[in-house]
């Protein structure tokens, strides 16, 4: 009998039993860990896997599916390590949901209120109040301010979009949360780079930032609303930590099995140390501190929305620090690797 590790977490590590267990083992086991709740347990016999989520089943199985006593020492020392250390994983990947996940309603919060106050302003809510014809109004408040109202609603465009992407990230960051190959699709990878940036179009220009995202027909095979929210997630990043006047440049090329994708721009100079870190939740830079507030959590759901997708990412910088005032920036990349057979050439 193989018993297998906990969550779809875990390293899935397997202890092959090739003697029994006892009922006196049992019932110690079962006493320990009855109470243990949110874990799952998967028991594999004869090729059969049995899943179970709590100690109840487990030790009815264990007693019906076995009945000599030889094992209780292996079992003290192999069985129940793996069932703590599940469990104490658990506790920390489900602290660390609800941390982001309080920062992630913190930040929705903070989009929504701003989003109400652009449309009142728009629409000058004190002045609207006292119209009996209100539809008339705004028609005529409409009519007369076009480019304000145009920005205004590609802002809010942009608000709700970046509302939507929290609770769709929120969502996926739940513990135990995979895709299953029925969520992948096809998609362009211009296309999901196009629907990613055109939320931050307006803002990039404002800063004269000029993105050049390269036209291909190469496709990949991906859940499109995850590997989305990582591409805001980057375009974002890069909204606060770019030079003004400077460029983006996005390529994407083919390579033996799997799709690269280079995102390069000039942005905050990231130290050698910080490579990996600025990956980690809640972690920001040196340079990147030193514009504005953040929680550091970007780059971390970025990565996270990737992994789902079969797909990694890296940091590289390509020169030395480029000194403007008080902040140091880089020529920095970006690279995403999707691998497998999540990709395809089409033509």
């Amino acid at each position: 009998m193989n018993v297998i590790g906990f969550d779809k977490y875990d390293k899935q590590q397997v202890f092959e039993f090739t003697n029994e267990l006892n009922n006196e083992n049992l019932d110690l086991l079962y006493k320990q860990y009855k109470n243990m709740k949110g874990i799952t347990l998967q028991l594999k016999k004869k090729g059969v896997l049995y899943r179970y989520d709590d100690m109840d089943s487990v030790y009815y199985f264990l007693v019906t599916e076995t009945t000599n006593i030889k094992t209780a020492a292996f079992i003290s020392k192999n069985f129940l390590h793996v069932i703590r250390a599940g469990v104490i994983y658990r506790e920390k990947i489900t602290a660390e949901y609800d941390e982001i996940s309080e920062a992630i309603l913190h930040n929705t919060k903070n989009i929504q209120n701003q989003s109400l106050l652009k449309l009142k302003s728009l629409l000058h809510e004190d002045i609207l109040k006292l119209q009996e014809n209100k539809i008339q109004y705004i028609v005529q408040e409409i009519e007369e301010n076009t480019l304000d109202t145009a920005r205004t609603l590609l802002s809010l465009l942009k608000d709700f979009s970046h509302i939507n992407f929290e609770y769709a990230v929120q969502e996926y960051l739940k513990p135990g949360v995979t895709l299953s190959p029925i969520d992948y699709s096809s998609y362009p990878i211009h296309t999901l780079l196009v629907t990613a940036y055109y939320v931050f179009e307006s803002e990039f220009k404002s800063r004269n930032i000029k993105v050049d995202l390269q036209r291909s027909q190469l496709e990949i095979n991906v859940h499109f609303s995850t590997f989305k929210s990582a591409l805001v997630q980057l375009f974002d990043n890069a909204l606060k930590y770019c030079q003004d006047g400077s460029d983006i440049i996005v390529t994407y090329n083919s390579v033996s099995s799997k799709v690269i994708i280079d995102i390069e721009m000039i942005s905050v100079y990231v130290k050698d140390d910080d490579f990996n870190r600025i990956f980690q939740p809640n972690y920001r830079g040196d340079e990147a501190r030193k514009i504005g507030n953040g929680k550091g959590l970007g780059l971390y759901l970025a990565k996270r929305m990737l992994e789902l997708n079969n797909s990694k990412i890296f940091f590289r910088r390509l020169s030395n620090s480029i000194s403007a005032g008080e902040i140091s920036f880089s020529r920095n990349l970006f690279v995403i690797h999707v691998m497998g057979d999540m990709a395809t050439l089409l033509y």
